[in-house]
């Protein structure tokens, strides 16, 4: 039991640093000001961008289901391209959703990310699959 909290917070803790990398490195476009020493104005007006939080943990042979939803202020949502640039082998993606049903317990990295044609940005995720015990 102390090994799987462990796990998980590990989980969340590289979550957590994967998400604030990432929505601060969009394409080197985002930063209009950088007065105030570690802080930054991001402009996401022209870039896409998800808004919608995954599933973090699911249980082996449970189904893995993330509608991903995106914000893009100068686009309509759909002519914005939702992509999966890498993920694990039993899981696929549909239009907005990603879906799939995981058969061996692990923590699995997968890659999202939307497109308007001009500009994108990516979400690196991860999973944890745990056995049901």
């Amino acid at each position: 039991m102390k090994q799987r909290i462990r796990v998980w917070i590990l989980v969340v803790l590289i979550v957590t640093l994967v998400g604030v990398v990432g929505h601060s490195v969009l394409d080197g476009r985002d930063t209009l000001d950088e007065g105030v020493l570690g802080s930054s104005v991001v402009n996401y007006q022209g870039v896409p961008y998800i808004s919608s939080v995954p599933m973090r943990s699911l249980y082996v042979g449970e189904l893995f289901r993330y509608i991903v939803e995106v914000s893009d202020l100068d686009t309509e949502g759909v002519d914005v391209v939702i992509s999966l640039t890498e993920e694990p082998l039993w899981m696929e993606i549909e239009g907005n959703e990603i879906r799939g049903i995981p058969f061996e317990s692990g923590t699995y990295k997968y890659v999202v990310t939307v497109s308007d044609g001009e500009s994108s940005s990516s979400v690196v995720n991860y999973v944890l699959v745990e056995v049901y015990e």
